[in-house]
């Protein structure tokens, strides 16, 4: 049995390429968002921008995936807004923390390995500060939000988070949504993967308040519906028993 927030044998084409061979049964377990991640303020109260979240992770060594994705970045996205921050001040504040900054590809001199543990402890202060940062209070004064999903099509837990406290989700055009039943500019604001068309979403989102509070507020409304904690278990449960040929429990 094989479990993911997304069916990677349906519709990753690396899953595909390398584990294709497995022959197990792929359950979707989606991430639901715990109960604090409530919608606390009106659309017209935010900020009119995109707030970035996330982490940076590590860089991927597996030649096989490097050479696949052409990348080492798990998160690329992330990696590029984290980048790009300066010159989009407009349209987002990005909160991205860089884990993988002080983290050497090849083995360091002694005098790159003190270094490194000084930046590394630098890095430690602040992945803290972000991880000390209030992030229902943070999704609560945007109007939209991303949280940059993994280059192998598995989405971050955020984006259910920032979806229940009201702030309109910027996600891909990507079967890890549309199984879910999430519905492109409907549910969340769709782009196409690239940093050009991330922007021109959320400038023409800026500009369209009543559209952007529609899809906020019906994405609020499926993450506290369908994605709720007691609808994503109960439904997994059951497929468990489909499985084995159980019956479902009566009342």
């Amino acid at each position: 049995l094989l479990v993911a927030e997304s069916n990677l044998a349906a519709n990753a084409s690396f899953f595909q390429l390398h584990f294709a061979t497995i022959r197990a049964p792929f359950l979707r377990l989606p991430f639901t968002a715990a109960p604090r991640f409530q919608a606390r303020r009106p659309m017209a109260d935010r900020v009119n921008k995109m707030v970035v979240t996330g982490s940076i992770t590590y860089k991927m060594q597996d030649p096989a995936f490097v050479e696949f994705f052409q990348t080492q970045e798990l998160q690329p996205m992330r990696r590029q807004l984290f980048e790009a921050a300066a010159r989009y001040t407009s349209e987002m504040d990005c909160l991205v923390s860089d884990l993988d900054a002080t983290r050497a590809t090849r083995r360091p001199s002694r005098l790159r390995r003190a270094w490194a543990l000084l930046r590394r402890l630098a890095g430690v202060r602040a992945q803290a500060d972000y991880y000390r940062r209030d992030i229902v209070e943070t999704y609560n004064s945007y109007a939209m939000f991303a949280v940059p999903e993994e280059v192998c099509g598995l989405p971050a837990i955020g984006f259910v988070e920032g979806m229940a406290c009201g702030s309109a989700y910027v996600g891909l055009d990507a079967p890890m949504y549309r199984d879910l039943g999430m519905v492109p500019g409907v549910h969340y604001i769709a782009y196409d993967g690239s940093i050009d068309d991330l922007m021109s979403q959320v400038r023409y989102h800026q500009q369209h308040p009543e559209c952007t509070q529609a899809i906020a507020e019906a994405g609020r409304r499926f993450a506290q519906t369908v994605l709720a904690a007691d609808a994503v278990y109960g439904a997994f449960i059951g497929s468990l028993r489909d499985l084995v040929g159980l019956s479902p429990r009566r009342a």
